[in-house]
């Protein structure tokens, strides 16, 4: 008759009458041994138990759950909402309820976790703005330096919206091969990803019109063996990707030098 879930104040009502009322029903017929009494006690009781219980769950229960349903709306109930609490909601049983106020809470939790988001972008994206004007005022600062012919890098790395700022600089870095251009690689929509290339080694040589290749391997505070190491590597790269028409022997000759110093020729049989 009664499923264990889902009852409503009607229901709980009327089973707990029922079962009171035959509990009392019982008692009067093992007193008085009538059948009519019975019936009359049953019946009487049953409608008084009914009416004191279902009195009961509605004005001190689910009184109470409508004002927890009005304060979850926190808004003017609309016609629809009046409408469900005054009608849907006293069938409903405690468990329904309690599915709902769980489905309200974790609707709030949703939203309370989306402006948590939406403030952490904010800080972020005025942390970034902060930076990014910061490093603006630095880099018209470096630039100052760098036209004064004060060059204290080795590799100048910039992203594309810096270009046009860059351009009143390229007589000063075009000749040094320092200015930036994306054939090699040093202007890059993602810093991060190239200073972490070219911390690894990453450089770019080429020839110049008579076939000649000047690149830099080290530096005078790098040991023999770095020394040793990174020019048997670049030679390596060089012969690995020498043009797919060239055949027969590519290296004719290898020089090295200081910076302002003489050039000392190698022996490339060393290399094979």
């Amino acid at each position: 008759m009664f499923k264990e879930k889902n009852l409503s104040p009607k229901q709980l009502a009327a089973l707990t009458a029922l079962l009171l009322s035959s509990i009392i029903g019982i008692s009067v017929f093992v007193l008085f041994a009538d059948l009519k009494l019975l019936i009359a006690y049953f019946l009487a009781c049953f409608v008084v138990i009914y009416f004191i219980v279902f009195q009961i769950l509605e004005y001190f229960i689910y009184r109470k759950i409508k004002l927890i349903y009005k304060l979850i709306s926190s808004t003017k109930a609309t016609k629809r909402e009046e409408a469900y609490q005054k009608y849907i909601l006293p069938q409903k049983g405690m468990d329904d309820v309690r599915e709902d106020v769980e489905e309200w809470a974790t609707q709030q939790n949703l939203q309370i976790q989306q402006l948590q988001s939406n403030e952490a972008f904010r800080k972020e994206f005025l942390q970034n703005l902060s930076h990014t004007l910061h490093n603006l005022f630095r880099i018209d600062d470096l630039m100052e330096i760098v036209q004064g012919g004060k060059i204290e890098f080795d590799r100048c790395i910039a992203t594309p919206d810096m270009m046009p700022k860059l351009a009143k600089l390229g007589r000063v870095l075009g000749p040094k091969g320092l200015m930036p251009s994306p054939k090699s690689g040093t202007v890059s929509t993602s810093l991060t990803e190239t200073l972490t290339e070219f911390k690894k080694g990453k450089f770019e040589y080429k020839a110049d019109k008579t076939g000649v290749v000047h690149v830099s391997f080290g530096k005078a505070d790098f040991s023999k063996n770095q020394l040793i190491e990174n020019l048997t590597s670049l030679y390596q790269s060089i012969e690995q990707n020498r043009p797919s028409g060239v055949k027969g022997k590519y290296f004719k000759s290898l020089f090295i030098c200081t910076s302002m110093g003489p050039s000392i020729q190698l022996d490339l049989a060393a290399f094979e």
